[in-house]
């Protein structure tokens, strides 16, 4: 039968200890006027809490230009055909 690691256990009890109160707040509060953003918690000290481990930004401003998304999509479809057909 199937069994939840221990790791999985683990992440499971952190997130759902400090979820509500620190981790998705705080996320918000820096995602705010941004596409996207990913945010990286590091998890399991018992002295300091959740800590932010690395803001990395994703997005391309697929919000505020839309068209900068289809061009973006349809140049990187070109480059997979041509990659395709030269290989």
């Amino acid at each position: 039968m199937w069994q939840v690691s221990p790791v999985v256990q683990l992440v499971e009890k952190e997130l759902s200890k400090h979820w509500e109160r620190h981790i998705a707040p705080h996320s918000r509060t820096l995602c705010k006027g941004l596409d996207e953003l990913r945010v990286d918690w590091l998890l399991g000290d018992i002295e300091l809490g959740p800590r932010l481990g690395e803001l990395s930004y994703q997005g391309a401003g697929f919000t505020t230009w839309p068209e900068l998304g289809v061009d973006l999509a349809q140049g990187y479809l070109a480059a997979v055909v041509a990659a395709r057909g030269s290989a």
